[in-house]
């Protein structure tokens, strides 16, 4: 379970998670299930998904972690000021951001 507090499915992070995810799968926003939500503090600007090729500011954020599941798929969002899908990080799998500024732990893309 990553650091940091739950968040409530109306929150900010999990409602922007859900919309998106919905317009990408062209399915109602009632169907896709919260698994889990945190608030959690990311190492650096990648917000825990870094991308090949990128550089990254490395300094804490304060963001979110948000997975979502629809018709038996897991699908990981993070993010600091906005959330994004992360296609690095296996869904399943909870991120280890921490206070003390580690990233979370990479094992290979999610589907979709």
């Amino acid at each position: 379970m990553p650091a940091g507090f739950a968040l409530e499915a109306d929150a900010k992070p999990v409602c922007e998670a859900v919309d998106d995810l919905a317009a990408r799968l062209g399915v109602d926003a009632a169907s896709i299930r919260l698994v889990e939500a945190r608030a959690v503090t990311w190492g650096d600007s990648s917000c825990g998904c870094p991308q090949p090729g990128m550089n990254y500011l490395q300094q804490l954020v304060d963001g979110a972690w948000v997975l979502l599941e629809v018709g038996g798929r897991r699908y990981d969002y993070r993010g600091g000021s906005t959330m994004r899908r992360c296609h690095e990080a296996e869904a399943p799998s909870a991120p280890d951001a921490t206070r003390a500024g580690r990233a979370p732990d990479h094992r290979g893309p999610d589907p979709l």
